[in-house]
């Protein structure tokens, strides 16, 4: 009974570590260099290489092993789930043109600190242009704002 147990359990874990591997980041790491046939038994061996290794969750990170970025890494996220979190404070910050949060928010978007702060006051109006704007508006107006002083597009 406990080897069924074991072997139930075994079965979830390994079809619960390929379900979340499911956005672009799956078929990387070091089973699928060894196990390249799509059946059963080889993605259960693939899973199991990959899991014992933690090479694909590594890969997923950082893009290595054949690996695509998983999409909780990227960038773009990154500053969404900033903003998301942080919109109240951004909106003082913004306003007085200063502050701890905002110099974290320009670095997240990959700005030039110095301008985007200016930039941001200066259009404060713009970027908050109703009351009671979401977090993702503010985003899309800071992004409008602050296009040219930007290194990456996020």
């Amino acid at each position: 009974m406990k080897k069924l147990v074991i072997f139930f359990a075994a079965v979830c874990i390994i079809g619960a570590t390929s379900a979340f591997a499911a956005d672009q980041s799956s078929g990387c790491g070091a089973g699928w260099y060894v196990l390249k046939k799509n059946s059963l038994v080889s993605s259960t061996l693939r899973s199991t290489t990959n899991g014992i290794f933690f090479n694909s969750t590594f890969g997923m990170t950082f893009g290595t092993s054949n690996c695509a970025k998983h999409s909780i890494v990227m960038k773009e996220k990154e500053a969404q789930y900033f903003a998301e979190t942080n919109r109240d404070i951004l909106e003082i910050e913004m306003a007085q043109g200063n502050g701890e949060y905002l110099n974290a928010f320009a670095q997240t978007m990959g700005c030039q600190k110095p301008e985007f702060i200016r930039t941001v006051q200066q259009n404060y109006e713009k970027i908050f242009s109703h009351q009671g704007i979401s977090a993702t508006e503010m985003l899309e107006n800071v992004r409008k704002v602050s296009t040219s002083i930007c290194l990456t597009t996020v």
